[in-house]
């Protein structure tokens, strides 16, 4: 699915989902239609819940840290909410920084429960 939202901003968002064999390819594909590197390099981003926005940005530098140096960032865009957007960095930094963002994403959702309890 592709958000045309950021038409206007010179740029639009595609967002590839589905079983992630399928959704590699899928991504690839694009990269090379698009002209940009399949190999080496990739990016990736990541939906984050509004209300754990402020858990995530506390935790960039750490995540960045631990992942090997993988760039990272926190967008909020008009149509979509938060993403993070990893990379651009090789598949194993990727890998690593979702698995921590999962993790901090997954504290904030434990931390938000307790808080309401």
């Amino acid at each position: 699915r592709v958000n045309q939202g950021t038409k206007d901003a010179g740029y639009s968002v595609a967002v590839i989902t589905g079983h992630p064999d399928k959704v590699e390819v899928a991504e690839r594909m694009v990269r090379q239609m698009l002209g940009l590197s399949v190999s080496g390099s990739a990016s990736k981003e990541i939906a984050i819940p509004n209300e754990h926005a402020p858990f995530v940005m506390n935790s960039l530098a750490r995540i960045r840290m631990q992942s090997g140096g993988c760039p990272m960032d926190l967008k909020s865009y008009p149509t979509m909410g938060w993403r993070a957007i990893l990379g651009p960095a090789n598949n194993e930094q990727l890998m690593v920084a979702e698995q921590l963002l999962t993790a901090v994403l997954a504290e904030a959702m434990v931390a938000g429960v307790q808080r309401s309890v």
